[in-house]
């Protein structure tokens, strides 16, 4: 989060004449990526520049299930083949 608050609260970023682009390529990031920083830290201040749940559909999965450790190793393994395929 200090990088992004760095990035946002730079003079590049604010509207006295700075550019997004010149902070973008100072902070090694896109435009747009800037674009969407000063927005939320506008909406949000410094809170919403920290990393939330990415919008989009629910987890089909629930906690119980995303936990089914004893799953992986056939995750890992890929397909097993069926008794008898060839």
């Amino acid at each position: 989060m200090a990088t992004k608050m760095g990035i946002v609260r730079n003079p590049c970023v604010k509207s006295d004449g700075g550019s997004r682009p010149d902070a973008a390529r100072i902070g090694g990031v896109g435009v747009q990526i800037v674009r969407d920083w000063v927005v939320r830290f506008n909406a949000k201040g410094p809170d919403g520049l920290l990393t939330g749940k990415a919008p989009g559909a629910p987890s089909i999965l629930d906690g119980r299930q995303r936990q089914a450790r004893h799953l992986e190793p056939y995750v890992v393994r890929g397909q097993v083949a069926a008794p008898g395929a060839k």
